[in-house]
């Protein structure tokens, strides 16, 4: 759809409103989440995505990169304790089922981050 070709064209802005009102009129339909995330997340704006990531959760709470992304987005916005929740919850489902190399470093990565911050507390 549109809000899709915006994103690939990298008009994330415009992407992100398309997104926001498709989540608005039908909120049951993971991709429009999924998408509106992505765009926040393009954005800079953490906490937004972070929120959006939450949102396709509550539909598909078994959606890794969903899971791996918000872990992102929760800790480039301070919270690393959800950003551990997530993180858990991924390597659990991970450890279940195969998974994407790509969403396997990426994981690897936040966990590495969450633990590095931990450590300096």
């Amino acid at each position: 759809g549109t809000g899709y070709a915006l994103y690939q064209a990298g008009r994330c802005k415009d992407a992100a409103d398309v997104f926001q009102i498709l989540c608005l009129y039908d909120p049951y339909v993971a991709r429009h989440w999924l998408g509106l995330a992505g765009s926040l997340e393009r954005l800079g704006k953490c906490a937004q995505a972070s929120i959006a990531y939450r949102m396709l959760l509550g539909i598909e709470p078994q959606n890794v990169d969903a899971l791996v992304h918000g872990a992102e987005m929760e800790l480039a916005s301070g919270s690393g304790k959800s950003a551990r929740d997530l993180v858990e919850q991924a390597r659990r489902l991970i450890e279940a089922k195969p998974v994407r190399d790509s969403v396997r470093a990426r994981f690897a990565a936040v966990d590495g981050a969450i633990a590095a911050k931990e450590a300096v507390r």
